[in-house]
């Protein structure tokens, strides 16, 4: 029997309080989706919807929710809670709902403003996996791996292509992009990877091929409690193997049933990290008649801007760009490609980091250089809007600030001169989006120390009219704190580096307490961030602040978002896992500033990339890493999807590839190490943590191991019950103390605000 201090129960109670889930329910319109209806805009804060005129500089309830209540149970048979507005039209005076009822059928009614009647939406019920055209007068799906049309008049349905096969599917992204998993625990499935042409006379999308992929196996020990395992095969390359998934780019037109055939050679669907063209904006309309796509190398050395003309198929190379390590086209892979297509003005803005930074250069429709847009010791971050026209375009920057590389402000560019205006700029934090015309941007600016404010600025006269101001009151009554945004020296002594630390509630700075390092490594994404809200795949630092342990997020050397250089650090150096060294002289840094820090209790934790950095923290800095609670990590990244050691790593290389090896590594474990894996991870497979807990075993090392049964890569269904366990975990390693006996957290919902691809 333990001799230890056991946490309370309240003390578990309290921190989920502080989960990232329930952070809308604390501070409504912390993030607030604009919606815009022309050049009017609404929200969604709370259960208000607010309606903005950017003209008047009005904001307003955009209906009366009370009065609104009882003609919408009586037509809808739901409460408001039920519903999701859909639109706010204030031309019509009309507010537009909808509901997806168990089966994931979609509804539709409109409330009229004018009498507060209720009225049917026109046109039959579709599904969240259906694409509807324009118009409104089709939706496109997907059946038995064709793609198919349904007339939203009166239902008839029609098949588009007639021979598509579980190996040859339309519209489809490859099996390891699919989510089978996931959709199957939420009874869902993936949309058609497919756009309609404005005028919805075309569909635009892919043929897949699979053919001769490589196959492995998902085992469900326990699908029923009654019931026998069951075997889940689906296609999984490796690094190195012959073939991956393609897909040969098609129109077809929707009355006749036409099928243009792009005269390329299929794209290497791989590269887009097992998603489709459609979703990750590499393929797209210019016009009704045109289509842009991006094709790529498979070594990443290479990529072009292809045009395809959907009335003959040809397809000619607009222009190419090549690296000797790897082209990127955006600064992080949760961005899209920047790349635009200026039709009238027949010419291309397109990104690159050939200067060193990530600036815009202007190309004709043929493929000349016309000249650079922007330069400098910064990045451009995003194109916001582009007004050919008047020649301007609306550009996203990170980098103009010398007090935080990260922080994104607004800059409006002449397309003719390259000339710069400055729309937003200061040492806040902001988020964008352009109305239609590109009059108006929403601005939500905030810092880690300051809540967000949203405004919506006309971008000419720089008139701003606040639309809501988060209230941080409710956090800060259950012992809340912001985050410290620091700056530290990395492990050379020279390159600053930024992070953020979370300090634990009630600090006494007389006591000590343990520090983890919350890890994600890159490449393609950031682990930190200047704004007031963390990045997505952050869920429980604040509840472990509420617990008594610190959290420090960093993007050391070989991260994005910065210089072209900073961010090379990491290519053909995956094995370093994010820079550990830098992980180490920052947390190092950090306890000379807050003597607070124990030094001697420090811990690391991550998942997917994130779970690999941790055990690699563990192997080859000990001495400091003496805790660590890796979920569903990619140990050994030779087994891993191929795109990733190739694209990252370099050329096949068998010693140099061997390198990423954690199971190599196993021998040298001499802290603590709780491990969490997926039965159905579909993405990084059961067999890598397999792989690096037969190598423990075999050294003869301790380690925790939590298997989720029925659930995948996310842990749906199971994250309520992987976090208590982790947090048990920290609370006797690093705590010192037991846990808590007898909780059972709220399972929270999954993906609630990722990048939209993710959520396809």
């Amino acid at each position: 029997m333990s001799s230890r201090e056991r946490l309370s129960k309240e003390r578990y109670e309290h921190a989920e309080k502080l989960m990232r889930h329930r952070r809308p329910t604390l501070v409504p319109g912390e993030l607030l989706t604009p919606n815009w209806h022309g050049e009017t805009l609404w929200f969604d804060v709370g259960p208000e919807t607010l309606l903005v005129d950017p003209v008047a500089s009005t904001t307003r309830a955009a209906y009366d929710r009370e009065r609104a209540a009882l003609p919408l149970r009586e037509a809808t048979g739901l409460e408001l809670s039920e519903l999701t507005v859909s639109d706010v039209d204030p031309v019509d005076d009309v507010v537009s709902f909808t509901h997806e009822n168990d089966e994931h059928e979609l509804r539709g009614w409109q409330l009229s403003l004018a009498d507060y009647t209720v009225l049917p939406r026109p046109g039959p019920t579709r599904t969240p996996w259906e694409r509807p055209s324009p118009d409104g007068r089709w939706v496109a799906f997907v059946r038995d791996h064709d793609v198919w049309v349904r007339s939203r008049a009166d239902g008839e349905e029609r098949a588009l292509t007639s021979d598509g096969t579980p190996d040859q599917c339309y519209a489809e992204c490859p099996d390891t992009g699919q989510r089978r998993p996931l959709h199957e625990i939420l009874g869902s499935r993936m949309a058609p990877a497919l756009l309609w042409s404005s005028d919805s006379r075309r569909v635009l999308t892919h043929r897949l091929d699979q053919r001769g992929v490589r196959m492995t196996t998902l085992v469900h020990a326990s699908p029923s409690p009654d019931g026998p395992p069951r075997y889940d095969h689906y296609r999984y390359p490796l690094p190195g193997d012959d073939i991956v998934p393609t897909g040969q780019l098609l129109s077809i037109e929707v009355e006749s049933g036409a099928i243009t055939w792009a005269a390329h050679e299929p794209v290497l669907l791989q590269l887009l990290q097992y998603s489709a063209p459609t979703f990750r904006g590499e393929l797209w309309f210019a016009g009704d008649d045109v289509a842009y796509f991006l094709s790529r190398s498979r070594d990443v050395r290479e990529i072009s801007l292809c045009r395809f003309d959907l009335g003959t198929g040809r397809v000619r190379t607009v222009l190419t760009e090549t690296d000797p390590l790897r082209v990127e086209l955006n600064p992080t892979s949760a961005e899209l490609p920047i790349v635009r297509v200026l039709p009238g003005r027949g010419e291309v803005l397109w990104w690159s980091q050939r200067d060193g930074h990530g600036h815009l250069y202007r190309y004709d429709e043929d493929g000349h250089l016309l000249g650079r847009l922007t330069s400098g010791d910064w990045v451009v971050r995003q194109i916001l809007h582009v007004d050919a026209d008047e020649s301007m375009a609306l550009v996203v920057t990170a980098g103009r600030t010398p007090d935080d590389p990260y922080v994104r402000q607004l800059l409006e560019i002449d397309l003719s001169n390259g000339s710069i205006r400055t729309v937003v700029e200061d040492d806040l934090d902001h988020e964008f989006s352009a109305s239609p015309s590109g009059r108006y941007v929403v601005d939500r600016a905030s810092r880690t120390d300051v809540a967000p404010v949203t405004t919506v600025i006309e971008v000419r006269t720089g008139a701003a009219h606040e639309v809501h101001r988060v209230d941080p009151s409710p956090l800060i009554a259950l012992g809340w704190s912001p985050p410290i945004r620091f700056s530290v020296l990395a492990a050379d002594g020279r390159t600053p580096l930024w992070g953020t630390l979370t300090v634990p509630h009630g600090l006494d700075e007389t006591r000590s307490y343990p520090l983890i390092d919350d890890l994600y490594p890159g490449p393609q994404q950031n682990r930190s961030s200047p704004a007031w809200r963390a990045p997505f795949h952050i869920q429980d630092m604040d509840s472990l602040a509420s617990l008594g342990i610190a959290t420090m997020t960093l993007d050391g050397r070989g991260t994005p978002g910065r210089s072209r250089a900073f961010h090379r650090f990491s290519y053909g150096n995956l094995a370093d896992a994010g820079c550990v060294a830098d992980h180490v002289s920052a947390i190092h840094q950090l306890a000379e500033r807050h003597p607070w820090i124990d030094l001697g209790r420090v811990g690391a934790k991550g998942h997917s990339g994130g779970g690999r950095a941790t055990v690699r923290s563990m192997l080859t800095a000990p001495e400091l890493y003496r805790v660590g609670a890796a979920w569903g990590g990619t140990q050994d990244e030779r087994f891993y999807q191929s795109y990733w050691l190739e694209g990252y790593q370099g050329p096949r290389d068998e010693d140099d590839w061997a390198e990423v090896s954690n199971p190599a590594l196993a021998g040298r474990l001499q802290g603590s190490l709780f491990l969490a894996h997926g039965e159905l991870d579909d993405n990084v497979l059961l067999s890598q943590t397999i792989r690096l807990i037969s190598a423990l075993t075999d050294a003869n090392k301790d380690y925790e191991l939590v298997l989720l049964p029925g659930t995948e890569h996310g842990f749906a269904g199971r994250r309520a019950y992987l976090y208590r366990r982790t947090w048990d975990f920290l609370v006797r390693h690093l705590l010192e103390m037991d846990p808590p006996e007898g909780v059972e957290l709220t399972e929270p919902p999954l993906l609630m605000d990722a990048p939209a691809f993710l959520r396809c």
